[in-house]
């Protein structure tokens, strides 16, 4: 029997296309094609084998490693909510006793946030200067997570990637491209009120899915906020509420 590829559908991206890309994707179910991708993927490959389905799944649009952090995270649960169930099994440490007890998320219930600028770069002033900021790609998300192995490599605490994040953020500083060290120093010389600037910026840069949830822990009692792990029962789910 032929493969026959799954409909695409068009799906409108939380970015609202301020990123140089459309606002607008094509985008197909997962397949068995897709699915063995990810089931053969390791630890070390899982991201590119993600990248990999999504880029197999967009028909019209743009590569994975080019879309924002937050568009991705959109794009992939779309991705599971279409391809397989919304429910979405997980387990949770409780923070106040300490267990782990398992919980089905609704994954249609997350909330979607969509950016809040009207055009990109955003332009603020902060320490004199006039800072150009745009959210992380997908692929500087990566290299943000690459300098964390070279700084555990060279045993230096990960407090350094706060200031590392915030300035793969910045894209010029007074009309300049500058280097991404000096985008760090720039950061790390700025006192507490600039930071704040910054930190306002940053949550007006914020989109895509919201994985923080208000749960209650079953065996405690005790209410908590918690961020949804994602894990390989996400992308390979053998839990789920039969429809």
């Amino acid at each position: 029997m032929a493969f026959v590829e799954p409909e695409a559908v068009e799906v409108k991206l939380p970015s609202k296309g301020l990123l140089g890309y459309s606002e607008k994707v094509l985008i197909r179910p997962i397949t068995g094609r897709e699915e063995k991708i990810i089931a053969s993927a390791t630890g070390d490959t899982i991201e590119s084998a993600v990248n990999r389905v999504l880029n197999r799944c967009i028909k019209e649009g743009p590569k994975a490693e080019e879309l924002t952090e937050g568009d991705k995270s959109f794009l992939l649960v779309w991705l599971r909510i279409n391809s397989y169930f919304p429910d979405y099994s997980v387990e949770i440490d409780c923070p106040a006793c300490k267990k782990v007890f398992k919980k089905f998320i609704d994954l249609k219930k997350l909330p979607i946030k969509e950016i809040q600028v009207e055009r990109l770069p955003l332009e603020i002033e902060i320490g004199g200067k006039k800072v150009d900021l745009s959210p992380l790609t997908a692929q500087e998300v990566e290299e943000v997570n690459n300098y964390r192995s070279q700084l555990a490599a060279q045993g230096r605490n990960f407090e350094d990637l706060y200031s590392v994040r915030y300035a793969y953020m910045i894209r010029a500083i007074d009309g300049k491209d500058v280097s991404l060290s000096e985008k760090i120093d720039f950061v790390e010389g700025l006192i507490g009120r600039e930071l704040a600037k910054l930190r306002k910026a940053e949550k007006l840069l914020d989109h895509g899915i919201d994985f923080r949830q208000e749960l209650k822990c079953p065996l405690c009692g005790k209410s908590f906020t918690a961020n949804i792990p994602i894990t390989l029962e996400f992308f390979l789910p053998t839990e789920f509420r039969e429809e």
